[in-house]
This record gives C-alpha cells, sequence and structure tokens, in this order.
C-alpha cells in the first residue's frame, strides 16, 4: 500500500514543481506607459517642418530639440539653434500630461506651463500646441498661434 501511496506522490510532486516554476519565471516586468514613450522620447529631434497657422516658418532648419531622462518626472529639454524669435526657451522642463501618449506639458510648474499634443515613433516625433505671448531670446515680437513642429530623429 505504501508503494502504492510512493507511486502516485511523485507525478503530484512533478506537476507541482512545474506549476511553480511556471509562477516563478524570471520574466522582467514589463515597463509602464510612461516609461515607454519616455524611452521613444528621450533623443536629440531635428525639426523637418515648422508651421504656425499652417504657414511653413524659416529659421528652424537647423533647430533641435533635446528631450532628456532623468531620474524623475519633471525631465529637462534643451534647444539649439532657435530663430531669432521662437515658441521655445532655451531650456526648461517637461513631464506627461493626462494621457501619456499623447500629451506633453512643458514647463510645468511654473506660469508659462504650455500643454503639448504628441505623436512618436522610433524615428518622428510631432508636437502641436498654441503659444501666447512674446516669443523667446529676448524679442518682443509675439509669435501666438498654432505651432506645428515636426522632427526626425538624429
Amino acid at each position: 500500500m505504501i508503494q502504492y501511496f510512493k507511486f502516485l506522490l511523485a507525478p503530484i510532486s512533478l506537476v507541482g514543481f512545474c506549476l511553480f516554476m511556471a509562477c516563478s519565471s524570471n520574466e522582467q516586468p514589463q515597463p509602464g506607459i510612461e516609461e515607454q514613450q519616455l524611452q521613444k522620447l528621450t533623443k536629440v529631434w531635428v525639426a523637418n517642418t515648422v508651421t504656425l497657422n499652417g504657414v511653413v516658418q524659416t529659421g528652424y532648419e537647423n533647430f533641435r530639440l533635446s528631450l532628456n531622462n532623468s531620474t524623475s518626472s519633471p525631465f529637462p529639454y534643451q534647444t539649439n539653434n532657435r530663430p531669432s524669435t521662437s515658441p521655445w526657451p532655451a531650456s526648461g522642463t517637461w513631464t506627461f500630461g493626462n494621457d501619456p501618449l499623447t500629451q506633453l506639458i512643458r514647463e510645468p510648474a511654473s506660469a508659462q506651463q504650455l500643454s503639448m499634443n504628441y505623436t512618436v515613433s522610433a524615428t518622428e516625433l510631432q508636437l502641436s500646441f498654441t503659444f501666447s505671448g512674446t516669443g523667446f531670446t529676448g524679442k518682443s515680437k509675439s509669435v501666438d498661434g498654432q505651432w506645428v513642429f515636426k522632427f526626425n530623429a538624429q
């Protein structure tokens, strides 16, 4: 009778061990949506096309936007080769908006906070936003309106 139980116990133990191993897999947890988007966004972006109220803008041929990763939000950014008046400051911070798949907030903790819609792939970024106020770089010219920036990854 004891031999019979040993015979039944071996397969049951083997099945239990297999189930335990399947549950304790060595797979890494998948990154969250913000982390996935952050991986796509974190790079240097070179302006391809820039429009203001549907009109192509000149002076952005060498404009670069560097979105950087840090340990926590808000994340830093820098711009290079801005034209004489731009809706972009030289540097600042950004974070994800309510929908991390489509919205970024530039300067989240300041009076200059700006909501931007975006789409991103491994090689392209599009930012669109409505800017109101004086442009950056010390000029007093207004750059009010609907901006669309299309970038390619450098």
